[in-house]
């Protein structure tokens, strides 16, 4: 997903303000503000708040899916998916926010493009971790008994609910779990040792 520069930082902009003021309050004068542009100008890229929205879940898709491609054939998976922020995604509580109010729009039935997207996009890096997790299973460095497309389910949703917590503030005095969260993929991925009961 390649955007003309203006439409990145209206996207950055947009992104900013959902996090703090939330969808429905945030209004296209206020991130064009935010932007440093007219209401106009954001038109001429983006249909409206919607549009902005399932822009956001695109391009952040297409991050995450590429980082996903590039760990391939990795001989250490787990340092690959933390470079694809796998593992230490919910760091930025405000990308956190984020993510949970564009999931809780998708399942409110919000407006159609967004959860259009959503859907597509979470069914991209399923594949895209799945796909992964099965070349590293030919390489003999992903444990070959388990099911890739089941495993990578698994894996978003372990991530996703780690960013559900993150967003609601829960843990915040605690040390990060990006330790513990390696431990158990590492538990998951890799071909168990001689004797290691699972």
């Amino acid at each position: 997903m390649t955007l003309p520069t203006r439409a990145e930082e209206l996207l950055d902009a947009a992104a900013r303000c959902f996090a703090y003021g939330g969808f429905h309050a945030t209004t296209v004068a206020e991130i064009s503000l935010e932007a440093g542009c007219s209401p106009g100008l954001l038109y001429r890229y983006f249909a409206g708040k919607d549009a902005l929205v399932a822009a956001l879940v695109e391009r952040e898709a297409a991050r995450t899916v590429a980082a996903l491609e590039a760990a391939r054939g990795s001989s250490d998976l787990l340092a690959a998916l933390d470079q694809a922020a796998l593992v230490t995604c919910w760091d930025d509580a405000r990308a956190a926010a984020l993510q949970v109010q564009i999931v809780a729009e998708a399942a409110r039935g919000g407006a159609a493009v967004v959860g259009e997207s959503v859907r597509r996009t979470y069914t991209e890096v399923i594949a895209a971790l799945a796909a992964t997790l099965r070349v590293g299973q030919e390489a003999g460095v992903v444990d070959d008994g388990i099911d890739a497309d089941a495993t990578a389910r698994l894996l978003v949703a372990v991530v996703n609910g780690l960013v559900m917590l993150r967003a609601a503030g829960v843990g915040d005095d605690a040390p990060p779990p990006g330790d513990a969260t390696r431990a158990l993929l590492a538990r998951i991925l890799y071909p168990a040792r001689e004797g290691q009961h699972r």
